[in-house]
């Protein structure tokens, strides 16, 4: 059940909420997540934006694309901009747009049996999701920087970088000393461009495969 209305613990049983209308904004993109680790902190893990804005001003493919890159992790992705822009719907992006999300929602399709048991965790023995990096290896600069909510652990063994602002074609990646990630992408243990249209995802060293499908 999907409600506008919402009070801690409600995802327990089974409550969904869609955050309120975004014109469409990397400041909103990135608001987006700041919800998705709010609102699972206080038991409604089975949130989500409406992906690239509901009512953009222009149509930006790079700002849609990391928007479906976000949905690779949040548990609801829906797409309610209307008819009135279909401009701004994937079918008529670029190549290179259209590759870029349907790289994403491979990605989704490929983490969401994780994506399922981690919901099923969280509404059995609490938890969360999505939470900061300093959560789980404590607030070190080289955990996470200052307000960066672009780099977030899903569920306990997969850490998430993803990109908030426009024109980024790198980004710094931080991980705790004396730790081993795999790049999920790869599968070699490397750092990763945040370039379209992949995006960094690993997982920790030594961790049983959550998503058998590789």
């Amino acid at each position: 059940m999907i409600s506008d209305s919402t009070i801690p613990g409600s995802g327990a049983l089974g409550i969904a909420h869609v955050f309120p209308r975004q014109q469409g904004s990397y400041n909103d993109l990135q608001n987006s997540m700041a919800n998705l680790i709010n609102f699972g902190a206080y038991g409604v893990p089975n949130v989500g934006p409406s992906l690239c804005g509901y009512s953009p001003e222009t149509t930006d493919e790079e700002l849609c694309a990391r928007y479906f890159q976000l949905a690779v992790v949040s548990p609801l992705a829906i797409m309610t901009n209307g008819l009135d822009n279909l401009d701004f719907q994937p079918f008529n992006f670029t190549a290179k747009g259209r590759d870029s999300i349907i790289n994403s929602l491979y990605q989704r399709l490929r983490f969401m049996i994780q994506m399922r048991s981690e919901l099923y965790r969280v509404s059995r023995k609490g938890g969360a999701l999505l939470s900061p990096m300093f959560t789980q290896f404590g607030y070190t600069e080289w955990v996470q920087a200052p307000q960066d909510l672009q780099s977030v652990m899903f569920g306990s063994s997969i850490k998430v970088d993803l990109v908030f602002s426009q024109f980024t074609n790198e980004k710094e990646v931080r991980f705790q000393p004396g730790t081993k990630w795999v790049n999920l992408n790869t599968m070699e243990i490397i750092s990763i461009p945040a370039v379209q249209p992949q995006f960094g995802i690993m997982m920790k060293a030594g961790i049983e495969d959550p998503v058998n499908m590789f």
